[in-house]
């Protein structure tokens, strides 16, 4: 193989032009590097091991702790005080065994174990995504106003239009 798996992976995202599901393109991606490439698939899978697995978990750990927040409506809090007004004293522990990233070493605290300064990290951590997200929100609307119905972004706006209002978000 003449190129490496990230370039291949990289090539084919650039190669979808149009809307693409992420799972059919990955598992077409897989399919041709098997048949095409298997051994040097293998290895990268090999070497990309330890990654992957760090990756699934922080995976697993944003959703655990996605589901613990959702749960903690008024309903499903009116639920856990009356069964810790019953004498069920662990009725709460599910937001404390929520865990979050603290540092820049990628280093996860159950919240329960967490610091003033572990803490403050996840705080910063969070606004930092909510600045971002906010000035991604407000390109969208950017875009979505001058757009009529059926038009595409690259149909009314050039990728250095597109630079500049990315710039002044």
């Amino acid at each position: 193989m003449s190129l490496s798996v990230d370039d291949f992976i990289r090539d084919r995202i650039l190669a979808c032009d149009d809307g693409f599901v992420l799972a059919v393109e990955a598992e077409k991606a897989v399919a041709e590097l098997r048949e095409k490439h298997g051994p040097t698939l293998r290895h990268w899978l090999d070497e990309n091991a330890a990654r992957f697995v760090t990756e699934r978990m922080g995976e697993h750990l944003r959703s655990e702790r996605a589901k613990t927040v959702r749960r903690r409506n008024p309903r499903a809090f009116a639920g856990a005080e009356a069964a810790f007004q019953a004498g069920d004293a662990h009725a709460f522990d599910d937001v404390l065994d929520v865990s979050y990233c603290v540092n820049g070493e990628k280093e996860w605290k159950p919240f329960r174990s967490m610091t003033r300064d572990d803490c403050e990290y996840v705080a910063v951590d969070y606004e930092k995504d909510a600045a971002a997200s906010a000035m991604e929100a407000a390109l969208m609307r950017q875009v979505a106003k001058k757009l009529r119905n059926g038009q595409t972004v690259g149909d009314v706006f050039t990728a250095e239009q597109v630079a500049r209002m990315r710039q002044a978000a």
